[in-house]
């Protein structure tokens, strides 16, 4: 199974614990370039994300954090309404005396680097947890044990959409090397290293009909346009390829519109060409 997350719903993100560096801000984390990082002043933090419980995905992109740690929980407190005095009222007790309070079905959900969530090519990681209908809190926390600093490069967290893999006999990893060599008059040659950008491509089995579902809850073709090409164009988001192995997680854009042969009753056979964005 494949997904990409292809809305953003951060209404914010504080810094609860550790020191930003005042170089690379915490504003960082949300401009959508992931080489201009959010950093820290020693190897631990944790961040706190604010979105209104729409998310099912989270991604952090290009960090050198070794270990993880994603908790959804609810984050405000709640109101039942006001009495006949305009006074609030409040959440009640049970029987023993002590305060009612909502519990986040996805409060036990955490996601560590050690699982097949992380991508250690490009140190990014997705991690899947369920929607809530609460207002909430994400929390972050990261360690970096080979360095003296956090970094990240960018936090998404929003809805995703869920399809198949890669057909497997149809799959390419290229990549495409943005290094600089140039030839000098003397016929000798100036060379100056870039970056690797990975470029996956190949087919992918959607279901043709949205009205009648594909069997496996997977996304229809469709819905896959109507919320990657037809909207984001080629706007960078975060893809996960495959939840079999790791590397399969990066930011990267649509390079061309998808086009498709039918497949079989019901379904189309679409190629999909993604570049990477970092």
């Amino acid at each position: 199974m494949s997904r990409v997350i292809y809305n953003d719903t951060v209404d914010a993100i504080t810094l609860v614990s550790g020191t930003a560096h005042p170089e690379y801000p915490l504003a960082n984390l949300r401009d959508n370039h992931p080489r201009k990082p959010f950093r820290t002043i020693g190897n631990e933090c944790t961040l706190t994300v604010l979105e209104p419980g729409m998310a099912n995905a989270l991604a952090i992109v290009l960090t050198n954090a070794t270990q993880i740690t994603i908790t959804p929980v609810l984050s405000v407190v709640y109101s039942w309404g006001e009495d006949a005095t305009g006074g609030t009222i409040g959440s009640g007790e049970d029987a023993t005396g002590s305060a009612l309070s909502l519990v986040d079905d996805t409060v036990n959900e955490m996601f560590d680097v050690t699982e097949e969530n992380y991508d250690g090519q490009t140190g990014t990681m997705v991690a899947v947890f369920s929607t809530s209908g609460w207002y909430r809190q994400i929390q972050v926390h990261l360690r970096a044990d080979n360095d003296d600093h956090v970094s990240v490069g960018l936090l998404t967290a929003g809805q995703s959409l869920r399809f198949r893999d890669f057909e497997h006999s149809s799959y390419q990893g290229t990549s495409e090397d943005k290094s600089t060599e140039v030839e000098l008059n003397d016929g000798s040659f100036w060379y100056k290293s870039g970056r690797i950008l990975r470029k996956p491509s190949g087919y992918i089995v959607m279901h043709a009909d949205p009205s009648q579902g594909d069997p496996k809850g997977y996304a229809s073709f469709q819905d896959f346009m109507a919320k990657t090409w037809l909207t984001q164009g080629k706007t960078p988001m975060v893809w996960q390829l495959s939840e079999r192995g790791l590397e399969s997680n990066l930011f990267a854009g649509i390079e061309q519109p998808p086009v498709y042969v039918m497949h079989g009753l019901g379904y189309k056979l679409v190629s999909i060409n993604l570049k990477e964005r970092i």
